[in-house]
């Protein structure tokens, strides 16, 4: 457990433990609903099922899932998932906006990349919506490079979906 200090509040950093996981759920289902009028069965499906599926499939030395608590409160989630030998993507990367601005996210990135780091990964990815200003600017600023942009509508609105990757080499 690493304890972060943030301007404004005390911020650990920590392994997942099964409990948080339907607190992982239900925050990503909250706050793409609330912040991107993303409310669809699809979306909430999978998220659901993406995240169970990851958790069930779990393999700790090849992925991680940090959980970021803010005074004793889960604020924040990121994983990373295990693509092939060389390769993992970061998913459920989420920041709730009390944390937001205080380094919270950049911190917590940094820590999946150095587990990928240690892992011998040597490409990372993660795909994004590019109405998400704050963590494109966290990409861009972390060497990941926008490759690939593409349309989608099965979330309840049409968003472009981003897809980033960063070489580790």
């Amino acid at each position: 457990r690493r304890t972060l200090l943030l301007p404004t509040s005390s911020v650990a950093i920590r392994p997942f433990v099964m409990d948080d996981i339907p607190v992982v759920i239900a925050r990503h289902k909250a706050l793409y609903t609330e912040e991107h009028d993303l409310s669809s069965v699809t979306l909430a499906d999978t998220i659901d099922q993406g995240i169970k599926h990851f958790v069930q499939n779990f393999n700790p030395r090849k992925e991680c899932l940090y959980i970021l608590e803010s005074e004793g409160r889960r604020t924040g989630s990121i994983a990373v998932a295990h693509e092939g030998d060389v390769m993992a993507q970061i998913k459920y990367f989420l920041i709730d906006p009390e944390v937001r601005g205080l380094g919270a996210g950049r911190k917590l990135l940094q820590e999946a990349l150095d587990f990928c780091r240690d892992r011998q990964y040597k490409h990372v990815f993660l795909w994004t919506f590019n109405s998400l200003n704050a963590a494109r600017h966290l990409y861009r600023s972390t060497c990941f490079r926008l490759t690939e942009i593409r349309e989608n509508s099965q979330w309840g609105a049409v968003v472009e979906e981003e897809r980033w990757d960063l070489e580790l080499v």
